[in-house]
């Protein structure tokens, strides 16, 4: 189950800009 919500956190964590 946490397996696709860390499969979309990263692709949106990769997708955002490198603004922390």
């Amino acid at each position: 189950i946490l397996d696709k919500f860390f499969n979309f956190a990263a692709r949106i964590l990769g997708k955002l800009p490198d603004k922390n």
